[in-house]
């Protein structure tokens, strides 16, 4: 009889980043970790932990138990951040949020070099244009508010992009200037 799977497939392989760190000195501080999602990427992608801080919360107490956090080590929550480096580009000190994703791995000490000295070539920036065409039936609307409006051009309007791009850490997308004509 085959086996059948049940639910959802993961992509996950690794362990989460508290139980990792946890069982270090100085929970990891100055350690390299990776993402295993992120190794489909050809350029180096790693995060160095610079610093661990206890995530300022009240906890509640159950009903006649004291609170002991260090009982299911789990339930403890943490701050981690650390130094970024995502397809070979140095993003700084970021706040870590998938730390609780099954998919970590620790670098060991004598593999580090060659996660920092990497061969691999930079990504050119994507640049967008400032402007686009509307789709056709949004086109045919403007065209339509232009006439009721007054206005009489024979030109296709255009729409602008000016606000459409998300500025972030990881973006490395940019409206086009005249330098790139």
């Amino acid at each position: 009889m085959p086996i059948k799977y049940i639910g959802r497939t993961t992509d996950f392989l690794g362990k989460e980043l508290g139980y990792i760190l946890y069982n270090l000195p100085n929970f990891g501080v100055g350690r390299m970790v990776y993402r295993n999602m992120m190794q489909r990427y050809p350029e180096p992608c790693y995060y160095k932990i610079s610093r661990i801080e206890p995530r300022t919360r009240v906890y509640k107490e159950p009903y006649g138990q004291t609170y002991n956090p260090s009982y299911n080590p789990g339930s403890t929550k943490v701050e981690i951040f650390a130094q970024a480096v995502f397809r070979g580009e140095d993003k700084g000190e970021v706040h870590i949020q998938s730390y609780m994703k099954h998919d970590w791995r620790l670098v060991p000490r004598h593999e580090e070099d060659k996660f920092i000295n990497a061969d691999f070539t930079p990504r050119a920036p994507t640049i967008i244009p400032e402007s686009m065409y509307f789709p056709p039936l949004m086109e045919k609307f403007v065209q339509r508010d232009q006439k009721l409006n007054g206005v009489v051009t024979s030109e296709r309007p255009l729409l602008s992009l000016d606000g459409a791009l998300q500025r972030g850490v990881y973006n490395r997308a940019r409206l086009q200037t005249e330098a790139d004509l």
